[in-house]
């Protein structure tokens, strides 16, 4: 006998992947529930709750035969799938937590309240729920319905597959929608995943509303700062001077802004949002280092051509601009 005859077939990840734990539980209105998008940087976590008649644990259907993890089936096969659960099913629920509320809760605790949303929801509908199966290492806190955790829930239960593959199709969705408000991160590719592209365009074009700030605190604060020196530009125009410069480097550090009033050559530090009082917001260690870079610059640049020289500070708030001109002296 060959040894390919000896070989076993292998199994169909499908094959997993049945009613067993809730024929084992018995009662007739079990609930799988699953969510979509906690490792993105951006766009909401899509929970989802599905409860199949208890006939269903007993037929036979190519659909239900193909339900699994939602990761293990195609993307045309999710799409019909997830029409096929919400026809079939006795009912589905959705929830969406959106980015703002991810950064408020944190990401495991904004999906644990979205499974508890999806319920709350449910009995508000008077939809009969018995038990409840949770994809993951723990149980709906805040829940009083008899419920399980089940690590790798969506591999071995049709429901909290079920429930899997309605969110991840419901949360593509959305993220498709935001492809055409933010086409600049080509979300409708990379559905908000950290892929090397969404890492290129977050360095070129910054964050925009729907990234999680609690995933990206690095990004944020350089859109924070950018869109105070753009401020502190306007403000400086304003006062009637000329900028020579921004964001002029050196060894030595690093100039905010250049700028040029009558005969005065001014250096500017620029501080988003920051602190109501100087030292706080700019200590004597990085007035320093400013002093420095504006050395440097003087120095590639033959000096000040008989200018006085001014080290500026600009504290720039939500509602305003606080000016320190000539604030410290070396």
């Amino acid at each position: 006998m060959s040894r390919q005859k000896l070989l076993k077939p292998k199994a169909s990840i499908h094959s997993f992947c049945s009613f067993r734990i809730e024929t084992e539980i018995g009662h007739d209105h079990i609930v799988g529930l699953d969510e979509v998008g906690r490792g993105p940087l951006a766009g909401p976590v899509v929970a989802a709750a599905v409860c199949f008649s208890k006939a269903w644990r007993d037929k036979e259907d190519p659909s239900l035969d193909r339900i699994t993890d939602s990761k293990c089936v195609r993307e045309r096969d999710r799409k019909a799938l997830s029409e096929w659960i919400q026809k079939n099913a006795l009912w589905t629920e959705v929830v969406v937590v959106d980015s703002e509320e991810v950064d408020r809760r944190n990401i495991l605790r904004a999906s644990l309240w979205a499974f508890l949303q999806c319920l709350e929801e449910a009995v508000k509908k008077r939809r009969s729920i018995d038990y409840v199966l949770v994809d993951g290492d723990k149980e709906v806190p805040g829940c009083r319905i008899p419920q399980r955790a089940i690590i790798g829930g969506d591999l071995v239960s049709k429901s909290i597959a079920a429930a899997s593959i309605v969110a991840k199709v419901y949360r593509d969705n959305l993220m498709e929608n935001y492809a055409s408000e933010y086409p600049q991160y080509s979300f409708e590719k990379h559905k908000g995943y950290g892929t090397k592209d969404h890492w290129r365009a977050l360095e070129e074009f910054g964050p925009c509303a729907i990234h999680r700030k609690s995933f990206l605190g690095r990004y944020f604060r350089m859109s924070q700062g950018r869109a105070g020196e753009e401020r502190a530009v306007r403000f400086l125009k304003d006062q009637g001077f000329k900028i020579l410069e921004r964001n002029w480097r050196s060894k030595s550090g690093e100039l905010d802004i250049v700028a040029h009033r009558a005969r005065e050559l001014h250096f500017v530090e620029v501080r988003f949002q920051s602190k109501p009082d100087l030292e706080s917001a700019f200590p004597r260690s990085k007035q320093k280092k400013f002093v420095d870079a504006a050395k440097s610059y003087l120095l590639k640049n033959n000096g000040s051509h008989g200018l006085s020289t001014h080290y500026d500070f600009l504290a720039v708030g939500p509602e305003q601009i606080d000016a320190h001109f000539d604030v410290f002296r070396f």
